[in-house]
């Protein structure tokens, strides 16, 4: 087990998905939030941040809402940070179900002396699956605050260690385990692969 929390956000409204919780479809037999803590239990913590815990709590795995809600998803990493038990947590959304374990382990790995660790593939960074200290929450509520809810935005505040493509290459292919399930159309994809 590794020394960090995990922490899942599945507190979307699933507007694009028609009102259906994401976490709850199922692909290739098992819902999405089964893919993902298969992915996570490498970690020595996995907290679910959703506002409906009762959703969860068939799986055993501790369920904690949003502080600050209606904010977004950079409220649930707020929460999660708060609540977690350790110095680094790993975020991952409950709609990325090609995510895998080696990736997770490795970012983590890299947090020493950062307050984040992010991937950035095509320039475009990673923010939903990435490493956050707990020397963020202070930031990341300021931006809650102030009413800033992109994720990025408390980027500067702090001090992050970027991953390239060229080091992320080496789990996979990033354009697969990066991409979520957004709509209709694309969960449907996503079952016929």
């Amino acid at each position: 087990m590794t020394a960090a929390t995990a922490i899942i956000l599945a507190g979307g409204f699933s507007s694009r998905m028609n009102r259906n919780n994401k976490a709850l479809l199922k692909m290739g037999g098992k819902r999405l939030i089964e893919i993902i803590l298969s992915q996570v239990a490498v970690f020595d913590e996995v907290l679910i941040v959703s506002n409906t815990p009762e959703d969860y709590a068939a799986l055993g795995v501790r369920t904690v809402t949003d502080i600050i809600p209606q904010m977004g998803p950079l409220s649930g990493i707020h929460s999660g940070l708060t609540h977690a038990s350790n110095a680094y947590s790993i975020v991952v959304p409950c709609d990325m179900p090609f995510i895998n374990s080696q990736l997770l382990l490795y970012l983590a790995s890299q947090a020493e002396g950062y307050d984040a660790v992010v991937p950035k593939f095509e320039d475009q960074y990673q923010p939903l699956c990435s490493v956050y200290s707990k020397t963020c929450i202070d930031p990341i509520r300021y931006c809650l605050e102030n009413d800033l809810r992109k994720i990025t935005r408390f980027y500067s505040m702090i001090r992050i260690k970027e991953i390239p493509g060229s080091e992320l290459s080496g789990f996979g292919d990033p354009q697969v385990f990066f991409r979520n399930i957004n709509d209709p159309m694309e969960y449907e994809a996503f079952c016929l692969k």
